[in-house]
């Protein structure tokens, strides 16, 4: 770029070389250039990583709430009703139920280990989220060059972008892992005998406390918590804006 008579080169970032920038240009292009990418596929990885295996998670909980709804099924409430082999038909339900309760375990213990491994990068990503989007969005609004605006203002989205996306798996497991209660609900439990019936009730306390990703166990990620950083942002965007024209 060309500024009375002064060049100024134009990069993806503001990196730091040993070498003039600009009589090396095209060699600073083509590292940051490959440096910006080397970010973005990382980043996109992760993300599709997180959100692939909080889909799985989520499909899992799903089926699980249809085998709940159909533990008792039309040939079972006729046998109970006719007494026809009673004992057998509660007995078969019980296993089916004894089934269900091993692999909601098996999907509780899941998620709870993938959110020991996330823990640390969301609750890095909740505390300094809000300062970072605050910084770049602040920058894209006061540098003149239209070139850096729009360089900034993309950072900007790609933070809010990423602590969306972690807040959004959090609700959506979460959501998912709450439908088994209503799940319970609608299955036929009236037929049931009593074990039966308080083998529910046991599992529908359990799965009244939902699944949940935490920033470290300080935060639970959630849409709520996406709210309370762009309102935490915006806050301390008005206070910079602010001290800058004041």
């Amino acid at each position: 770029m060309f500024t009375d008579d002064v060049i100024e080169p134009l990069l993806p970032f503001d990196g730091w070389y040993p070498f003039n920038k600009v009589n090396w240009y095209y060699i600073a292009l083509i590292w940051e250039s490959f440096m910006t990418s080397i970010v973005v596929c990382i980043y996109g990885f992760v993300s599709m990583t997180n959100s692939s295996f909080t889909l799985s998670l989520c499909m899992e909980l799903k089926v699980l709430g249809y085998s709940i709804e159909s533990i008792i099924s039309e040939n079972n409430r006729k046998n109970i009703v006719k007494g026809i082999n009673k004992i057998e038909t509660n007995n078969g339900i019980k296993n089916n139920l004894k089934n269900i309760i091993k692999r909601h375990q098996l999907l509780a213990q899941m998620a709870s280990e993938f959110n020991d491994v996330t823990g640390d990068p969301m609750f890095l990503n909740y505390v300094f989220g809000s300062v970072f989007i605050t910084l770049t969005i602040f920058t894209a609004t006061v540098v003149d060059n239209l070139y850096n605006s729009l360089r900034y203002f993309f950072m900007f989205c790609s933070l809010l972008l990423e602590i969306f996306f972690q807040c959004l798996n959090g609700q959506l497991l979460s959501d998912h892992s709450e439908t088994l209660t209503g799940s319970i609900y609608k299955a036929d439990w009236t037929y049931a005998d009593n074990d039966t019936k308080i083998i529910l009730l046991i599992l529908m306390s359990r799965t009244q406390k939902p699944f949940q990703y935490t920033a470290n166990g300080f935060l639970v990620m959630n849409l709520e918590s996406f709210s309370s950083v762009c309102s935490m942002s915006y806050q301390f965007f008005n206070l910079l804006y602010t001290m800058y024209y004041n």
